[in-house]
Order: structure tokens, then C-alpha cells, then sequence
């Protein structure tokens, strides 16, 4: 590998060992504490249930209070229904929006927690199953913020495009003007996608951890893209693999990518 190094040190295609270095030391560290980082996948696993069962209890909650809320005006006049239509749809409408906030803050928070578990295994820390959960309780805030940022950030990017898409009624024109807003949405996104990791390794805030992720992509553009490929491939794999996929992939490639990513952006700063 040194070799290689030397020999290819101002070659365009390997341009920097980064990516790789970063997965080579990741498998390295995931072969010494296997045990710790299945407990770790474990606990997240078990939170994103939670975040999922929460979320469509709710969304249930609130499918029955609107069929009993409809047939109780129904019964008592025709027309209650349609008179306290707005109230009920915009009450409908905010109750669906707290539904997707908690389910965006106990899937970000989850996910902050399992990186910062996989980041303290990198040194040498094993965390506990309540110092993981705890982890996510306390930051949890500066991971949904993060997320939502992002997510109305692509939504304000791509707007005007599916505006102007539709403008269009030719489905070819329609199709380019739509795959061109995705793609800069995508684009967009990708300078924003470690802001997580940035806001774990750092201790930073939302806001400074999205600066910081715009910056740290432009200077490793080239690094980021191969490490990316380099996981989605290794996942790729492991999915490909019958009947041993469901463990793979919760339990290998998820940690093993988690943890190239955290000692990728250290090496970073």
C-alpha cells in the first residue's frame, strides 16, 4: 500500500488515500470490537422501531379521532360537517405535521446516537445500551434540526423546478427540467449529508455543523464521493448475499460504514 502511495502520489484517480484509509482502519477497528458494535446496532435498530411504531400509533390515533369526529357532525346535521370543514382540515394537517416531527426527531436523534456509539468505539470507549439512549435524548434537538434544515433547504431548491415542470406539456421537457431540480437538489444535498457526523465529532450546533459540512465536502470532494461509492458497495454486497443479508447489513456494513465516515471527517478537519 505504501508503495502504491508513493508511487501514484500525484495521480487524479487516487489523488488522496483518505477514503481508503479510513475503511481499511474502520474494518480494523470493527475485527477488534465486533461484540460492541453489534450491542450498538442493536440499540439503534430497537430506537428506529420505537420511531416507526410511535409514528403510525399516532397517524392511527388520528385516522380514528377523524372518522369519529366526521360521524359525530354527520349524525347531529348534514351540514356541521361541511361548515367546520377548515378548523377540521387545518386541525387534520397540524396533527399530521407533529406526527412527521416526532418521527423526524427520534429517527435523526437515533441515528446522532448511533454515530457518536460507533465513534466511541473508535476509541476505545465502549458506550453503554443507556448512554447510547441518552446520548440521543440530549442531542436529539441539534440532530432534527439538522435534518429539517436540510430537508426545506432541497425543498425550496426543487420547488421552482417542479413549478416550472409543470408549465411544460411536453412529458420530455417536463422529465428534463425535473431530473435537472433533482439533481442539484441531490448535489445540494450531498455538501449537507455530513453535517450529522461533523455535529457529533465537533460537539458543534446545527447551524455550524451545516457550514462546516459545506466547507469540509468542497476540500474533499474527490475523497467523499469514493468513500461513498466504497460503503454503497460494500452494502451492495452484503445485501446481494441470501438469507444472511439481515444480518449483514444491520450488523456489518452499517457500522463498518458509520465508523469509515467518523474517522474519515477527523481526518478531515
Amino acid at each position: 500500500m505504501g508503495f502504491i502511495q508513493s508511487f501514484f502520489k500525484n495521480s487524479t484517480l487516487i489523488a488522496h488515500m483518505a477514503a481508503i484509509d479510513s475503511i481499511s482502519e474502520a474494518f480494523s477497528t470493527y475485527k477488534k470490537n465486533v461484540a460492541a458494535y453489534i450491542i450498538a446496532s442493536v440499540v439503534y435498530l430497537i430506537s428506529l422501531a420505537v420511531s416507526v411504531g410511535l409514528s403510525v400509533s399516532l397517524f392511527v390515533l388520528a385516522i380514528i379521532f377523524v372518522g369519529a369526529f366526521g360521524i359525530s357532525f354527520a349524525n347531529g346535521s348534514p351540514n356541521a360537517l361541511q361548515g367546520a370543514g377548515l378548523p377540521f382540515l387545518a386541525g387534520f394537517f397540524l396533527a399530521l405535521v407533529a406526527i412527521g416531527a416526532v418521527f423526524m426527531f427520534t429517527a435523526s436523534a437515533s441515528t446522532m446516537a448511533y454515530i457518536n456509539a460507533c465513534n466511541s468505539i473508535i476509541q476505545g470507549r465502549i458506550p453503554t445500551i443507556l448512554g447510547i439512549v441518552e446520548y440521543g435524548f440530549r442531542n436529539g434537538g441539534t440532530a432534527f434540526f439538522i435534518k429539517f434544515i436540510q430537508a426545506a433547504i432541497s425543498a425550496i431548491v426543487l420547488a421552482p423546478f417542479v413549478f416550472i415542470a409543470t408549465r411544460f406539456g411536453s412529458l420530455p421537457i417536463f422529465a428534463a427540467v425535473l431530473a435537472l431540480g433533482l439533481g442539484i437538489a441531490a448535489l445540494i444535498s450531498f455538501f449537507l449529508s455530513p453535517a450529522v457526523f461533523i455535529a457529533v465529532l465537533d460537539k458543534a450546533g446545527a447551524i455550524p455543523a451545516l457550514v462546516v459540512s459545506i466547507r469540509r465536502v468542497a476540500r474533499n470532494f474527490l475523497d467523499y464521493l469514493v468513500i461513498g461509492v466504497a460503503v454503497g458497495l460494500i452494502a451492495i454486497v452484503c445485501a446481494a448475499i441470501p438469507i444472511l443479508d439481515i444480518v449483514l447489513l444491520p450488523f456489518f456494513a452499517a457500522p463498518l460504514a458509520i465508523s469509515a465516515l467518523c474517522i474519515f471527517w477527523k481526518k478531515a478537519r
